[in-house]
């Protein structure tokens, strides 16, 4: 289960932006739409909706995610020195240049997880993997450039 999924630096996105499935209390009005969570005080939404006006970045936001599960799919078959097809926010001249990041917290069974890339299309910066048995955080990979 997704918990959420933020980005930056990425396509429309030049700030973090975050797509949450946190639902906000009171949780008896429709406890039909939610999941429970390993954790007591944490409900997620069933579904989400991204509604916007036309080029406000719905589209991009899914790009997002499905860059970051084909990078993570894929990337045992990527040589050293290939580059990413990543295209980072173009629209200012200091970020052109610069890292995106990808964050995303979620559920695999049963215990919380959150995995974090900063990376250009020619290198990775930053990757790291945290999961959280029993709600204390440990580090199960990590890798910084």
């Amino acid at each position: 289960m997704i918990i959420d999924f933020s980005i930056e630096n990425f396509l429309s996105f030049k700030e973090q932006q975050t797509l949450s499935f946190v639902a906000e209390p009171p949780y008896d009005i429709h406890p039909e739409h939610l999941l429970d969570t390993p954790e007591k005080d944490l409900k997620l939404l069933k579904t989400i909706v991204i509604y916007g006006a036309n080029a406000s970045g719905k589209s991009n936001f899914l790009s997002a995610i499905h860059f970051l599960k084909q990078l993570i799919l894929n990337s045992a078959e990527n040589k050293p020195d290939e580059k990413f097809d990543l295209i980072p926010f173009l629209l200012d001249k200091e970020l052109k240049n610069s890292a995106t990041s990808f964050d995303i917290n979620f559920f695999c069974n049963e215990i919380r997880y959150n995995y974090s890339l900063v990376l250009d299309k020619s290198q990775v910066f930053h990757e790291h993997l945290n999961y959280y048995p029993k709600n204390i955080k440990k580090y199960f990979q990590q890798r910084f450039k």
